[in-house]
């Protein structure tokens, strides 16, 4: 009897323990709009999520979630199907929605004037990916030649086509709140660099590394812009460019690849790079300090997606049974794991500077999916076992939010 008391105590303690440590990184499953799944894509620094979601007529929505109100189904332009990739300060929602057949129409969506059309650049096809605080939006259309091409769109002046730096096609990444927009272009030999639009400069191309092809992901308030190039041996790096300085390799942890993913308004990276046992693990990178390790929790990968202005850092990590966890780092306590929730696996792809971190939740993938995420991050896929952005409706994918404490938030 008294060893039963004792083994039902230790039971107890322990789970009164494991209950704790879960409850310091509290999260909310976002639910979905009825049907079997939702998405997360963008959020806002006043804590709204938008993505996709499967409604219970098996028809997918954007929505828009608050706090206050939950997920709202945002609608659609006529065709039935909608998505939401990212909204302002000032809750303007953009996304593409189908108008019909297999038309879909970039829309911009406000509370006073619900979904908008906001047309294209001649063609039956474009979509709204980012857009800025004063409501300048960025995207990619076709055009009357069936070439798809990068716009920037303001309700004064409409939908304007930023060319290409010579080839067929240009796609638009970042903004920023000057109005400089990031992405990459065909040139005319046909391979894909990275450029940098501004209204007075239109389309500059960025260059490389040494190698035929680079990328931009983001852009910052000043004008520094990441994102991956190759070089000569056509292996992938890291790289921010400045418009003082052109274009900087950021280097690797030890191996022959790297990708940047964000940057801050303190100029601080992250990303993930393959280290000397070609593992890829997640990275900061500093001016002062070059680029830094940040570990995993457990497991051999991860993956850094988002950085706000005090240098917190959240992504995607394996853990030790072989799943995914979204991890939390900070330079004073390194990488934190935020849990799953209800599934077995999650990433974190936003954090506001109050602490909100914006993600997805899934299930873990059976064991053939496993295997072919080991073949995959040996080439250096490593979004196919981190995903930042994804279909993954047949593993229970659920948007999700955590809330850091307002202690871990805090300036140092």
């Amino acid at each position: 009897m008294l060893v039963g008391c004792f083994l039902l105590c230790a039971i107890l303690l322990a789970s009164a323990w494991i209950y704790a440590k879960f409850q310091s990184q509290p999260g909310i499953v976002l639910g979905t709009l009825g049907g079997s799944f939702s998405g997360a894509y963008g959020f806002n620094e006043q804590g709204m999520v938008v993505g996709r979601s499967i409604t219970k007529s098996d028809e997918n929505r954007a929505f828009l979630w608050t706090k206050e109100k939950g997920m709202q189904d945002l609608g659609a332009l006529g065709g039935g199907g909608s998505l939401a990739y990212a909204v302002n300060g000032r809750g303007m929602v953009v996304g593409g929605s189908v108008i019909q057949g297999e038309q879909r129409h970039a829309f911009v969506w406000t509370v006073a004037a619900g979904m908008q059309d906001i047309g294209t650049l001649g063609g039956d096809y474009s979509e709204a990916h980012i857009i800025n605080e004063v409501g300048m939006i960025a995207g990619v259309s076709k055009n009357k030649e069936g070439e798809v091409h990068a716009f920037a769109w303001m309700e004064a002046t409409g939908m304007h086509d930023l060319g290409t730096l010579g080839g067929d096609f240009s796609y638009a990444n970042g903004i920023n709140e000057s109005g400089m927009i990031a992405g990459y272009s065909a040139t005319k030999d046909g391979v894909g660099h990275a450029f940098v639009w501004t209204k007075t400069d239109g389309m500059q191309d960025l260059g490389t590394v040494g190698g035929s092809y680079s990328y931009a992901k983001a852009i910052n308030d000043k004008g520094v812009i990441v994102g991956n190039s190759t070089l000569k041996n056509e292996s992938r790096r890291a790289f921010m460019w400045t418009k003082l300085d052109g274009m900087q390799d950021l280097g690797t942890l030890g191996g022959d690849s790297s990708e940047a993913y964000a940057i801050n308004v303190n100029n601080m990276v992250v990303g993930n790079s393959t280290t000397m046992s070609g593992d890829i693990h997640a990275f900061v990178w500093t001016k002062a300090d070059g680029i830094q390790d940040l570990g995993t929790l457990g497991g051999d990968y991860s993956s850094a997606y988002a950085i706000n202005a005090k240098g917190m850092v959240v992504g995607c990590s394996g853990i030790k049974n072989g799943n995914a966890h979204a991890f939390f780092w900070t330079k004073e306590k390194g990488m934190q794991d935020l849990g799953a929730l209800e599934a077995t696996s999650s990433a974190a792809i936003a954090i506001t500077e109050t602490g909100q971190i914006s993600g997805n939740i899934w299930n873990g993938p059976p064991w053939w999916v496993k295997a072919w995420d080991w073949i995959s991050r040996r080439i250096s896929l490593p979004d196919k076992y981190c995903p930042n952005m994804g279909d993954y409706e047949y593993r229970g994918y659920r948007a999700a939010v955590w809330m850091i404490p307002p202690s871990e938030t805090e300036a140092k």
